[in-house]
């Protein structure tokens, strides 16, 4: 799969002697802030569709119930 975005470059520079440029702060602020606002929202594209949350919420059969509790699971630090 490949990630695409219509996203353009932007330069990143810092301000000298930050502490007495309260105007170029407050713009760098606000240019940030700009940056988020038009960020596109995450997507995710599927390949196939999800399974129907109801199905899911099923109660498993006995026998499924009894096979997990002789079948050994992973443990969690697996990798």
């Amino acid at each position: 799969a490949s990630k695409q975005t219509n996203l353009k470059p932007i330069t990143v520079r810092c301000i000298e002697n930050a502490d007495k440029e309260p105007k170029k702060i407050t713009r760098w602020i606000e240019n940030i802030q700009k940056v988020h606002r038009e960020k596109p929202p995450p997507t995710v594209v599927y390949s196939k569709n999800m399974p129907d949350i109801e199905q899911l919420m099923q109660v498993w059969p006995p026998e499924f119930e009894e096979l997990l509790k002789t079948v050994p699971l992973p443990q969690a630090d697996i990798d």
